[in-house]
């Protein structure tokens, strides 16, 4: 957060947060945005999963600052005048999340510098883009303290020494084993918590999963193993629950993250397997 904040207040007007899937970018990006809110008069949010996620946000951002172009046809029209506003205004931040195609971005980046500009990317290579923030690994402390807090074994205001001796030595454990990327390990609080399981019965759980992942996906596996195995555990918990929400978690797979039209399961389910046939109307 200080560096972001430091470069931003140097010369840098283009950043950004690196790091793997699951290591915790937009949730920093929320967070910078937030604390620092005071610094701006107006912050701009986009997907930038890809190009044409850009052109529709960027639409919508047409929309919220009311420019004369927001219900154009053409949306290259709305992307342009959002463009022009960013390049005339001062004292705005934008924030481009899972902008991972950096040529992509690019484009949709103003030339000028009345503002920020806040990436969240999996590509370490920056170009001229901007600079990249590497994120790091929650430490076993670290994580230990958000596992117990998350848990509410400890409250938010509370030291990792408040805890027994037995169970920050178990925490640390976990979040060892699930190399302290922050997803996972709310995952694993999320499982123990429904479950509900103890972190001896997750820590066990999890080698005999993690065995049979590697088993069938080989090498590939090592690069984010902890995330991996903790969604197939969730997963599975989902499966055995209800499946019918596990057959519409695997339709959704195949979508865009974002925006998915209720239609495809509401009028469409007769189409989507036995499980997803009963649906008739989703819940409000």
């Amino acid at each position: 957060m200080n560096r972001l904040y430091k470069n931003f207040n140097g010369s840098e007007r283009t950043q950004a947060l690196n790091g793997l899937g699951g290591i915790g970018k937009t949730q920093t990006a929320v967070e910078y945005a937030y604390r620092r809110r005071q610094d701006y008069d107006v912050v701009l949010w986009a997907s930038a999963n890809t190009g044409e996620t850009l052109v529709a946000d960027y639409a919508a951002i047409a929309g919220l600052l009311d420019l004369p172009e927001k219900n154009a046809q053409d949306r290259g029209e709305a992307v342009a005048a959002v463009l022009r506003w960013l390049e005339n205004n001062a004292n705005w931040l934008l924030i481009l999340d899972n902008a991972d195609e950096i040529g992509i971005v690019d484009e949709f980046i103003p030339l000028c510098e009345a503002g920020h500009v806040l990436l969240t990317t999996r590509a370490h290579a920056m170009g001229a883009v901007g600079v990249g923030n590497e994120l790091e690994k929650m430490t076993p402390e670290e994580g230990a303290l958000f596992l117990l807090r998350r848990l509410r074994k400890l409250k938010k205001d509370e030291a990792l020494e408040s805890a027994t001796a037995e169970i920050r030595a178990q925490a640390e454990a976990l979040s060892t084993l699930v190399d302290g990327l922050p997803l996972a390990l709310d995952q694993a609080a999320s499982f123990i918590e429904e479950k509900p399981s103890s972190f001896e019965e997750y820590q066990t759980l999890y080698k005999s999963e993690r065995k049979e992942l590697l088993r069938r996906r080989g090498k590939l596996a090592k690069d984010h193993p902890s995330v991996a195995v903790t969604f197939s555990l969730a997963f599975q918990k989902v499966a055995d629950d209800d499946p019918a929400a596990a057959d519409l978690l695997r339709v959704c797979a195949f979508l865009e993250a974002d925006s998915i039209p209720e239609e495809i399961f509401s009028e469409g389910a007769k189409e989507l397997g036995e499980a997803l046939s009963s649906i008739r109307q989703l819940p409000e």
